[in-house]
C-alpha cells in the first residue's frame, strides 16, 4: 500500500468508458478532518496515463454537493432543442439564485439519485 492511500477511509470508483475512471476517496488529515479527493485517471492520445485531482474540504462539501445538484438539475432540464441562449455565460451569470437553492433541494435530490442509480 502507497503513503497515499494510508489515510483513504471511504473510496467510490466511477467508470466512463473504455480509458477514463472517476475515483472519490475520503480521507482523513493528521489533525482528524475528513476531505474529498475527487480524482480522473485517463489515457491520452499517446497511451499514456494522466491523473488529475481536485480536494474538497469537509466545511466546504455542502455548498459542493449544492452545487452538484445544481447542476444536474440544469443538465436534466435542459431543453437541447429549445434553448434560447438567454444566458450570458460570459459574465458569470448563476441560472440558479442562492434563494432558489433551498427551495430546490427536494428536486435536486431526486436528480441527484437518479443520476447514481
Amino acid at each position: 500500500m502507497n503513503q497515499d492511500n494510508l489515510n483513504e477511509l471511504f473510496t467510490w470508483v466511477v467508470k466512463a468508458g473504455s480509458n477514463r475512471q472517476y475515483f472519490l476517496n475520503i480521507k482523513q488529515d493528521k489533525k482528524g478532518d475528513l476531505y474529498l479527493v475527487i480524482k480522473e485517471s485517463k489515457r491520452n492520445a499517446e497511451g499514456e496515463k494522466e491523473i488529475h485531482r481536485i480536494m474538497i474540504f469537509e466545511k466546504d462539501l455542502d455548498n459542493f454537493v449544492t452545487g452538484i445538484k445544481e447542476v444536474l438539475h440544469f443538465v436534466n432540464n435542459f431543453e437541447k432543442t429549445n434553448f434560447n441562449n438567454n444566458l450570458d455565460f460570459n459574465t458569470n451569470q448563476n441560472p440558479i439564485s442562492n434563494q432558489n437553492s433551498a427551495s430546490l433541494a427536494t428536486d435536486l435530490d431526486d436528480d441527484l439519485m437518479v443520476l447514481i442509480a
